[in-house]
């Protein structure tokens, strides 16, 4: 399924963007503003350990930080001291330290340049051989030494004077970054991550994006709906059975629950449909590392391959490239997926308790309430529980504040509950239309 179109939110606190193919949600990307992604910052850093059992090493990135750094075939590890330019593919997170590679990714609207790509590379669902050829033709010339062009899907529709244009600038910060590079002697930050906006236009390619300043076309388009549902463990699937998922730092368990499916209803049926909306759930939830699935037990070896390959369809349009890494010997079906940003749990939930929305998140979503109120709403206050009332008062949750007092025209009033037992965290108006 490709991105036709987004949905991108500068809101209180947050930046969201919601990706649709059609009506059909595919992601939902969230980051707090106080904190933004750092993945993709490309740093000058020190090689302070060879771990050959581990099949690389760590490497000093500045400000009192180690991150692990693989070796691989094209790049082997560097000798401890020696300065290595890196790229943060990890940042910490969750108790496990940030990793870095020594792959270096430039990315533009469907266009990547990448010292681990050879020439020009065009993704398969890019038009015939005469339009890839083209491609190729057009990029080939503007490629710095030891590097290479993928044309990704998102480049599909981009006219060739565009990718041109972009090229060209990739190729020159390219040049830039090697420049800052070179005779560099302590870790230092050579480009910073690419912001929320250029991310999301680099993945998004042709689609159409929409902005969305209170949160109402979030709300109409269901992604809202999805994103609340995506927080969920369980998930229904259409002939009533369920999946259950949980997230912990390890990995990812889904169940596959027979409970509520017709009589009818077979073991493969069941696992059948499930495979595709384990597929499309991973995605939405932006899962990563270990995925372990407990599907329904199946007696026979031909029924197994008809799930494997039915997952297998599934995870196809996928960006991320899940690895099927089959079935255990204890029947469970495991499956690989790189980590192309925080998940939505670990973005918006306390790790415990499970599924409980962080205190920043909920604040935010009140504050979003109010920018959606309609014409004739007044006096907006807040009740909330100690913990949001805290984060208000933090800079970033005062920045948050500002924003929808500016933009709504009111003074909102926060009233602190004492009792959170009998009373639930909610806007409240002194006149509704």
């Amino acid at each position: 399924m490709s991105v036709q179109r987004v949905i991108f939110e500068d809101g209180p606190g947050e930046r969201r963007a919601a990706f649709f193919d059609a009506d059909k949600l595919l992601e939902i990307w969230v980051e707090p503003v106080a904190h933004p992604d750092r993945m993709g910052e490309i740093i000058a850093a020190r090689v302070c350990a060879q771990r050959r059992e581990l099949g690389g090493g760590f490497v000093d990135i500045g400000a009192g930080s180690e991150a692990f750094l693989q070796a691989t075939g094209r790049h082997p590890l560097p000798p401890e001291g020696a300065m290595v330019m890196v790229q943060l593919r990890r940042p910490a997170a969750a108790g496990k330290g940030p990793r870095v590679s020594q792959t270096i990714e430039l990315l533009s609207a469907g266009l990547c340049l990448s010292n681990a790509a050879a020439d020009v590379a065009v993704a398969r669902s890019i038009g015939g051989p005469a339009r890839r050829r083209q491609l190729r033709d057009l990029l080939a010339p503007l490629r710095p030494a030891n590097t290479g062009w993928v044309v990704t899907a998102a480049g599909a529709d981009i006219a060739p004077d565009t990718l041109s244009q972009s090229a060209r600038k990739l190729a020159a910060d390219w040049h830039d970054l090697e420049g800052k590079f070179v005779g560099t002697d302590r870790p230092t930050q050579l480009r910073a991550a690419p912001d929320f906006a250029t991310r999301l236009a680099a993945y998004a390619g042709s689609a159409t994006i929409d902005l969305d300043h209170d949160g109402r076309l979030f709300e109409q388009s269901g992604a809202e709906a999805g994103l609340a549902a995506a927080l969920d463990r369980h998930v229904r699937l259409p002939g009533g059975a369920t999946l259950v998922i949980d997230q912990a730092e390890a990995l990812t368990a889904i169940d596959v629950n027979a409970a509520g499916a017709g009589i009818k209803a077979t073991a493969l049926d069941i696992n059948l449909q499930a495979a595709a909306v384990i597929a499309a759930e991973i995605r939405l939830r932006a899962i990563a590392g270990m995925i372990v699935i407990d599907f329904l037990r199946l007696k026979d070896a031909a029924s197994r391959q008809r799930v494997k390959n039915a997952l297998a369809a599934a995870l196809a349009a996928d960006p991320a490239g899940c690895e099927l890494l089959g079935w255990s010997r204890g029947g469970l079906f495991e499956v690989s997926r790189p980590r192309l940003r925080p998940s939505l749990q670990d973005q918006l939930c306390q790790s415990l308790p499970m599924h409980r929305p962080r205190a920043d998140a909920a604040a935010h979503a009140l504050l979003r309430e109010i920018l959606r109120a309609p014409a004739g709403h007044s006096g907006a206050g807040l009740i909330c529980p100690p913990d949001i009332a805290d984060y208000l008062a933090t800079p970033p949750g005062q920045a948050a504040l500002a924003m929808v007092q500016a933009r709504s025209g009111e003074k909102i009033l926060i009233d602190v509950i004492q009792n959170e037992g009998k009373q639930r965290a909610q806007v409240t108006w002194r006149r509704r239309a």
